[in-house]
Parts: C-alpha cells; structure tokens; sequence
C-alpha cells in the first residue's frame, strides 16, 4: 500500500512511519498548484529547466509556505549525477534558492545534524532518497539517476553516516516516489553498468528480439542499502512511479517539464 500521500494535492508526505520520525518533516511536491504555465504547469521547483525565474520563486516560496519553514533555510543542490556528498550547516541556509550559481556546487547528497535546515533537491523520475539515524540525529537527502545510483550515492551517503557516528544498522532509508520498472526502458549500455549480481532482482530483458531492458532503480537502490548494511525492515518503498501518476513530472514522458521538490528537515533535537 502506498503511503506517501497528501492532505493537498501539492505535496505528498509519508504516513505511518516510525514514531522517531515526528521531529522531521518529509516530503516530495507535484506538479499540481502552483504558478507555471505551459509545459512546466504548475507546481515547477526548478529554476534550471527554462521556467520564468520569478514564477519559479514564487512556487518556492509557496512551498516554503506549506511546510512552516523560512524560503530562506532551503539547501539546494546543483546535482551532476554523481555521488558527491557534503555536510551542510546553517551557514548553507538560502543556498540555490534565488539563482543556479549559489547552489551546493557538484554534489548529488547532502547530511546535516542540524534543526531548521532544509534539504532539497529536483526529481522528474529520478529517485529521491531520504535518509535518518534516530540515535544520531543525522539526516541525508540524495538524487539517484541511473548513474548515481550504479555509482554508488547510497554507499557514499552511508559512509558519511558513519563517519559521523552512526551505525548502518540504525539508519533508515525512504525510496521516494520515482520512474517505475515497467517505465523504464534502457538499453544494454546502461544495464552493462549495473553489477551482474543485482540483475535477478533489477533488469528484465523486455524480450529475445530486441536490446532493450526493464530497469527498477528502486529496487537496485534498496539492494545497495541492504548491502551497504542498511536492515530490511529500515528500508521504504514508495509505489508510486512518476511515468505514470499524472500528479508528477517525469522527463521521459516529456523531456521539456518541470521538477519536483523532495525537501527533508529535522525540527526538533533527538531525546
């Protein structure tokens, strides 16, 4: 049962998660509301993708709006499909809010131990990874594409963890809404990057006449947390893919669109 969903139509939150996760707000917006017209209507986050400059402002502050949380403690990240993380702290607080240049420069994560520090990050079909450690108090926002993903982002993330005192078995890890694997056709170029022994449970050859494959990038990623140390039952998987809800942007459906905004914050310390 999918359990990302929504008291508006803008902005999907997880329910029924553990009771650890009230001191943290979680979320990924839609393309529905907001003040973009044509292609990217409505709800666009991204300032990178050709949309009026001051309408995408408008769309951030509006969210801002909806989660209780200043414009001005928003994150952003640049994202090169890579997996370069970084620490942030509250002197990052309004970077990549009002323009590209300011924005956490080639990285694709970001952790923070800090409270009222939003993370946020595009996704049109990528897949957004929320990260917690409970006993640390850390959190961990990544962009996985195919190529951050078979790179190894959510080993990096997990790394940084750890060298900030958390136990991978303490860490809990949300698969956020993202293209699904019936949705994503690739071709053997792409699936000869994806290690052969993740293919059984990720790649399904679409059939014997043609050189294309289905691939599950949730699926991939939650089989690099389990093998990064991560436990079964810390690990989430929304169902929703982004292809085909009409809600969400996706760049395979149409390459000219808008972004979504997956936003994490901490806003309260750990007791």
């Amino acid at each position: 049962m999918e359990f990302f969903s929504g008291k508006h139509a803008a902005v999907l939150v997880p329910q029924g998660l553990p009771e650890a996760f009230n001191n943290l707000k979680i979320g990924i917006t839609t393309r529905q509301g907001g003040h973009s017209n044509v292609p990217y209507d409505g709800f666009n986050i991204g300032l990178h993708v050709g949309d009026t400059e001051t309408t995408v402002i408008e769309n951030r502050r509006m969210l801002a709006e909806m989660i209780g949380e200043p414009l001005d403690a928003f994150v952003f990240l640049e994202q090169v499909h890579g997996t370069t993380v970084e620490v942030v702290t509250q002197i990052d607080r309004g970077r990549g809010v009002y323009d590209l240049a300011s924005a956490i420069p080639g990285v694709d994560g970001v952790i923070t131990n800090e409270t009222h520090l939003v993370l946020a990050a595009f996704y049109a079909d990528c897949v957004p990874l929320y990260f917690f450690d409970p006993v640390t108090g850390f959190i961990g926002l990544a962009h996985a594409g195919w190529r951050g993903t078979v790179k190894g982002i959510v080993a990096t993330m997990v790394k940084r963890l750890i060298e900030h005192g958390s136990s991978s078995r303490d860490i809990v890890m949300i698969i956020g809404p993202s293209i699904g694997k019936e949705s994503y056709r690739v071709d053997e170029a792409v699936i000869a990057e994806v290690a052969l022994k993740y293919h059984n449970q990720c790649v399904e050859k679409i059939s014997h006449t043609t050189s294309e494959y289905f691939l599950d990038l949730k699926a991939l990623n939650k089989q690099l947390a389990l093998d990064n140390g991560l436990q079964e039952e810390n690990i989430f998987t929304s169902e929703i893919d982004t292809y085909l809800d009409s809600r969400m942007y996706s760049y395979r459906k149409a390459s000219n669109t808008g972004r979504m905004c997956a936003y994490l914050v901490k806003v309260t310390e750990n007791k």
